[in-house]
């Protein structure tokens, strides 16, 4: 592991890749710090996402690493800002979702969209009242039916009660406009 974290930052792209591939499938949580600094620095921005992302898929609580991800969210900007989105979007916790969320309402276009994204992925039904939220608010039309398809999947989802289901649906109905909706 220590040999593959020196190799991601390697002049040749193809080495620097692959290294970030081997990681994500050897590396532990205990990587994960070194990974974040990685990710912040590399050319390599989505092999460096899709490393950390496997890594942290694979830990009993992927939430206990949500501190450390939302320190590096912090310091973040452009493309490894984008990533730290979208893998926070993998861990799913409530603190996870808080950022990805605040995201959402950042001033900076490409932050936005990929904050929305990541919350029409959430892997659990947390951000249906983010995504209703978003629909109820937003004046593009695009980030509304976003924001609508993410809450009809989440609504299909089985973890969710049919009260709860019923409730959303009930309000989310008289709000679609388009046929592919309805």
């Amino acid at each position: 592991v220590p040999s593959l974290l020196k190799r991601t930052e390697d002049a040749d792209g193809g080495v620097a890749e692959a290294s970030f591939k081997a990681l994500g499938e050897i590396a532990g949580e205990k990587e994960i710090p070194a990974l974040l600094d990685l990710l912040l620095s590399t050319r390599h921005v989505a092999a460096g996402e899709a490393a950390l992302s496997a890594v942290c898929a694979r830990q009993t609580d992927p939430a206990a690493d949500t501190g450390l991800l939302l320190s590096a969210l912090a310091k973040a900007q452009g493309e490894p800002k984008l990533a730290l989105l979208r893998v926070l979007g993998t861990i799913g916790s409530p603190q996870a979702l808080a950022a990805v969320r605040a995201a959402a309402a950042e001033s900076d276009v490409a932050v936005q969209k990929t904050a929305l994204q990541t919350l029409c992925d959430w892997p659990t039904a947390d951000a249906l009242s983010a995504l209703a939220q978003i629909a109820r608010t937003t004046v593009d039309p695009k980030t509304k039916i976003l924001a609508q398809r993410g809450q009809l999947r989440m609504i299909a989802l089985d973890a969710v009660p049919a009260e709860l289901k019923l409730a959303h649906l009930k309000e989310l109905l008289p709000s679609l406009e388009r046929a592919e909706e309805k």
